[in-house]
């Protein structure tokens, strides 16, 4: 088990899950004045990030983690989803890696970007709320 925060958020990876949630007051990040750096959005973006997982893993064959759980716990929200494991390119054998980035190439070029082409919608935003860009 491991666990690691950003200034965002705070995730924890064990043998069978990945958790990702929001930070609590006291692990927020502070100014040089002691106030408290909020985050804009991230209520949203964790909630917009549930919803983008399920609906992918309905309206396509793209894989994503499985949503196993998305609660709101003493004020914050968590998102638990079941982990997936894979190799890093980082553990590639440096005279495979070549091959590797290119079976990555295909597989995006083949089959992430046209069944996401393929997806539409009549209303302008994300999937919960207002578009939300990265900070």
């Amino acid at each position: 088990m491991s666990s690691w925060q950003t200034e965002q958020r705070h995730y924890l990876r064990t043998d069978t899950t990945f958790v990702k949630r929001e930070l609590r007051q006291h692990e927020k990040l502070r100014d040089i004045h002691g106030k408290l750096i909020e985050s804009p959005s991230t209520t949203q973006r964790l909630q917009n990030e549930v919803e983008a997982l399920r609906f992918i893993s309905l309206m396509t064959t793209i894989p994503v983690p499985e949503v196993l759980d998305f609660y709101l716990d003493k004020g914050i929200y968590v998102l638990e989803t079941k982990r997936i494991f894979g190799e890093t390119l980082d553990n590639i054998d440096p005279h495979h890696k070549a091959k590797a980035l290119e079976n990555v190439d295909e597989f995006l070029r083949q089959t992430v970007l046209p069944q996401l082409q393929k997806l539409r919608s009549r209303r302008l935003g994300s999937l919960v709320g207002p578009v939300i860009p990265p900070v």
